[in-house]
């Protein structure tokens, strides 16, 4: 299976275990701003659990649109500050310190085909990192203000397309000719979540993604998102966000509507239909306690 992170699926499911192994119950007070699928407003969760060697501690900030923004802090268990950070996106912060405001190593920028430029990873400084599935149902797809009035310029009729999101069986172009994706019932999104120690911050890239069409004679199709990038690069989108463009850039910093149905684990079983907003929150949460460990000094 293609990754961004090129862990081995042994280390994946060993990280799962020593990270993840019943901790949504270690979240013990929180507060996730969350409707209609974005996170907008304040975030405070609280966690009790060893990590990082780290037991207890908490976090706070302001999300725009699934975007960390201002100020975010982390509190040990006295509720003292022991870092502060000020987020321009959720990629590029000033981080303050006894000797001052240092601004992180890593800026964005764009390459010629107008998109922007992912870091390199080494494997040597991912904390930790699962891979996550994603959808934007119908109900979310047609109210956001970009997909419902861009997706039909989108044109996958030349693109590879894959069996399933293993991506390793190609279909034929003729179960596969979604040259408009303005009728979608869905759009599933798989990805790498990830804790990188070198920019000390996390982060999810899309692997690939499969829209399924209310036209049952088109099979379900999954496209290896990177190949993508040049083409949705063209599209032009609205945002309140002076750093979107694109379409593209709409995927790289997720600023759409979704509900997770599915985390790798060693059984690869999706989470139950029924609970997929409660189960979202969950992993959220989680995700933001780890970032919380790691981020900030053990004390």
């Amino acid at each position: 299976m293609k990754r961004f992170i090129r862990l081995s699926h042994t280390t994946i499911a060993i990280a799962l275990i020593v990270l993840f192994s019943g901790f949504a119950t270690q979240v013990i007070n929180s507060s996730l701003p969350w409707e209609n699928g974005m996170l907008n407003g304040k975030i405070e969760v609280t966690m009790n659990h060893t990590i990082n060697k780290v037991s207890s501690r908490s976090i706070e900030g302001e999300l725009q649109n699934n975007q960390k923004k201002g100020s975010w802090n982390i509190f040990n268990k006295k509720h003292k500050i022991i870092q502060e950070r000020f987020y321009l996106n959720n990629y590029e912060y000033t981080l303050k310190t006894k000797d001052g405001e240092v601004a992180s190593s890593y800026k964005l920028e764009r390459n010629d085909k107008d998109c922007y430029i992912y870091d390199s990873i080494a494997e040597e400084n991912v904390a930790y990192s699962r891979r996550m599935w994603l959808v934007i149902p119908d109900s979310m797809l047609y109210t956001h203000p970009n997909f419902g009035r861009v997706m039909y310029q989108v044109d996958l009729t030349k693109q590879k397309a894959y069996s399933s999101y293993e991506l390793k069986e190609t279909l034929s172009s003729k179960n596969t000719a979604l040259s408009d994706l303005g009728e979608m019932k869905e759009l599933r999104i798989m990805g790498d979540f990830f804790y990188d120690n070198k920019r000390k911050l996390s982060e999810f890239r899309v692997l690939a993604i499969s829209p399924l069409l209310n036209d049952s004679n088109i099979k379900e199709s999954w496209y290896f998102y990177p190949d993508l990038r040049t083409d949705f690069a063209k599209i032009q989108v609205e945002s309140e966000n002076p750093m979107i463009f694109n379409l593209d850039d709409l995927f790289f910093f997720g600023e759409y509507p979704y509900l997770i149905y599915k985390v790798e684990n060693v059984e690869d079983v999706a989470f139950d239909q029924n609970k997929l907003m409660e189960e979202t929150l969950t992993v959220l949460k989680e995700n933001l306690m780890i970032e919380a460990a790691y981020w900030a000094p053990k004390n």
